[in-house]
């Protein structure tokens, strides 16, 4: 008799184990992570920069955006930035909107070409021209790389890495205080996100 009763109970708990396996759990369900770049600029506002220099981390917001010819897309990325009258400009001409791997040159009449050129120069008071250094061409980790272009929204983000050198031509220190100038500044960890005009 307590066989059958076990055989019973124990038929039972089966049923009620399928019946609980088939059932709705009513969680979440499970989505498929977004693909990484997708996420690789997630949080970063319209327009701004992230980047170390010289190991630093240097934050650039308001990025003045200019677009190209309308066949290249290409893009002109710059900042002015003033301090005691000392102004710096950062420049990334050329910028292409083809997402991939592109080429850092040094030469600036050829970033027509889908290159783009790094450029960072300082004037004091607007008319002394103090120097400007552009892309080492012989730095091994030198690159430039669009992750996104979004042409409803026209939105660009792209990451980079690039050495500027350069000549000082006209530096008195008491020019620069804040000792910012230097004929070698190494930008790693740079990413963007610019909104491209219409």
């Amino acid at each position: 008799m307590s066989t059958i009763k076990n055989a019973a109970t124990t038929a039972i708990l089966l049923i009620v184990l399928f019946a609980a396996c088939q059932k709705d759990p009513g969680g979440p369900s499970i989505i498929d992570p977004p693909d990484e770049q997708d996420t690789t600029l997630l949080g970063m506002k319209i327009n701004t920069m992230s980047v170390l220099r010289n190991g630093k981390a240097w934050k650039v917001d308001n990025l003045t955006v200019i677009r190209g010819e309308e066949d290249s897309l290409q893009v002109y990325i710059g900042k002015a930035s003033t301090s005691s009258g000392l102004t710096e400009k950062f420049n990334i001409y050329g910028v292409p909107s083809i997402k991939g791997q592109h080429p850092v040159i040094n030469e600036i009449f050829a970033y027509w070409t889908g290159r783009p050129y790094f450029s960072m120069g300082w004037s004091y008071d607007g008319d002394q021209f103090l120097g400007f250094t552009r892309a080492d061409t012989l730095y091994p980790d030198n690159h430039f790389e669009i992750l996104r272009f979004d042409p409803a929204k026209r939105i660009l983000e792209g990451k980079f890495e690039v050495k500027l050198v350069g000549d000082l031509v006209n530096y008195p220190a008491f020019w620069d205080p804040e000792k910012i100038i230097s004929d070698t500044i190494l930008l790693t960890e740079g990413k963007f996100v610019v909104q491209v005009p219409e």
